[in-house]
């Protein structure tokens, strides 16, 4: 278990590693703990009337999902690195005289994380701590989807014997293959896009004009873009003539008399359309927006190449959108860095 105080060992190290130019000491710099912890406060288990094995800080434990998450390591990996890194040890607070958590406690807290929807609220509350640092989440709305992959694609290739009939011998028993269509992910959905299908999950989120997430939501693949317009809108929940950028998914009448209700300066590219304005002025409108909404596609990018959101680690909608909101949390830290 955990203890509450220093050795000189553990004084040496901080000492040591406070100073080092390193995205961790960068990320705990920023972030507000106080207010972090107030979240945590319920997912504490040293206030509840038993004591075990994983009875370790909820602040201790979140730091190890941040740095998980930021180096992609499993929790086994996670495990190993906490025993001889100090660095990783230094930012979650341990003592060199703590008991480490296992590769299962680790797993536990994160699924008590995501019973609490904990993740969530520190993706608000992050993000809230970075607008008082100067940073404004909110100054536009750019919308966009991205598809990331089930963890279990449904694709299982059986044999199946065909029963003889008529003049055919048994011994000549015909087979054909079969593709089946069962997975352990029944939340997930199949969608093609282009020549490509792919079984798994959307995700559908706004940025702001420098790229950091301010709404995230996962559904199954096959939910059209379009339809998620004034959940993200609502999440956000913008000031009055907030501007929002949108693909060409996202242009109908529904979603434009949405934002003309909610005050939102629409700028959602046009598709063709007889009744609408001329090609002329639609193609240099598209070209406009486009030039802004590049951005969202850039921090899409950046969760699948440096977050590795590409697919999924975990079976089941809700636990998908919580690998994909603490990718945003973290995405949103480290560029926040270069950008203060």
């Amino acid at each position: 278990m955990e203890r509450n105080s220093l050795t000189f060992a553990d004084m040496e190290i901080m000492e040591r590693t406070e100073n080092v130019k390193h995205v961790l000491n960068d990320i705990d710099k920023i972030i507000n703990w106080t207010k972090i912890n107030n979240i945590l406060a319920e997912t504490d288990y040293r206030k509840k009337s038993f004591y075990g094995r994983d009875c370790y800080s909820p602040e201790k434990m979140f730091r190890v999902m941040l740095i998980q998450k930021i180096y992609n390591f499993s929790d086994r990996d996670m495990e190993s690195h906490l025993c001889f890194n100090l660095i990783y040890l230094s930012f979650c607070k341990f003592s060199l005289s703590d008991q480490i958590p296992d590769y299962s406690s680790i797993c536990r807290w994160r699924n008590r994380f995501v019973e609490f929807n904990i993740f969530e609220k520190a993706f608000d509350e992050i993000n809230n701590q970075l607008s008082e640092l100067g940073l404004e989440l909110n100054n536009a709305l750019i919308v966009d989807a991205s598809i990331t992959k089930s963890k279990a694609r449904p694709r299982k290739k059986e044999t199946i014997d065909i029963e003889p009939t008529g003049d055919m011998n048994v011994n000549e028993q015909p087979q054909i293959t079969l593709t089946s269509e069962e997975s352990k992910d029944p939340d997930a959905r199949w969608i093609k896009k282009g020549k490509r299908s792919t079984y798994g999950y959307k995700i559908h989120a706004s940025v702001n004009k420098e790229g950091l997430f301010n709404a995230l939501i996962t559904t199954p693949a096959n939910i059209y873009d379009g339809n998620m317009l004034t959940d993200i809108v609502n999440k956000v929940k913008p000031k009055d003539r907030t501007e929002l950028y949108a693909d060409k998914g996202y242009d109908s009448k529904s979603n434009r008399d949405f934002l003309a209700e909610m005050n939102i300066v629409e700028s959602i590219m046009r598709k063709k359309n007889i009744n609408q304005i001329s090609e002329e002025i639609r193609v240099s409108r598209n070209k406009s927006i486009s030039k802004i909404r590049y951005v969202v596609e850039r921090s899409f990018g950046g969760l699948k190449s440096k977050i590795n959101l590409g697919r999924s680690k975990y079976l089941g909608l809700r636990k998908t959108h919580n690998f994909n909101i603490l990718g945003a949390l973290v995405y949103n830290l480290i560029r926040s860095i270069n950008l203060l």
